[in-house]
């Protein structure tokens, strides 16, 4: 008999295309990121909701209604870090960081809380740096898992660039 995966019996498929709806949810974002120069091409967005779905795979999670990037698309446009170039793939990398740290620290920080620490540290210290965010998430990380709690992370510590 073939065993079927339990989350195949909710409709939920490991490698499923992008909805349609969800694309135009995101392609709906346009209208307030593109005052910022900041667009995403219907590929772009087909492209940002699959590296989701594998975020969100690899990290064993499910997400229901539009997840984390509508909120982040939200939180990060304004950024003055974020162009028209690498706007979709600084999403993309957002992500994939969002999912880790929360794995990392079994969901003991809020998804808004993280998201506003990852935009004013991006914005801050890091300086639009996703390889100074990530090892600023991971001495984060290090942080909450030993009892503390996220308002007593120093902020300043990534200032300038420091290595953690």
């Amino acid at each position: 008999m073939l065993q079927k995966d339990p989350l195949s019996l909710i409709g939920f498929q490991k490698d499923a295309p992008a909805a349609p709806q969800d694309i135009d949810r995101l392609l709906a974002q346009n209208q307030v990121t593109a005052a910022y120069g900041l667009t995403l091409s219907r590929a772009q967005a087909i492209s940002l909701l699959q590296s989701h779905h594998r975020a969100l795979n690899r990290a064993g999670r499910l997400s229901f209604g539009g997840g984390i990037l509508d909120p982040m698309i939200a939180l990060f446009h304004a950024s003055p870090y974020l162009t028209k170039d690498n706007y979709a793939d600084t999403l993309t990398e957002l992500v994939n960081l969002f999912y880790d740290f929360k794995n990392e620290t079994m969901d003991l920080v809020s998804d808004d809380a993280l998201l506003d620490w990852m935009k004013t540290a991006f914005d801050g210290g890091c300086a639009g740096s996703i390889t100074l965010l990530a090892q600023a998430l991971d001495a984060l990380s290090r942080h909450i898992r030993s009892g503390k709690p996220l308002d007593t992370f120093p902020l300043s510590s990534i200032q300038g660039g420091t290595q953690f």
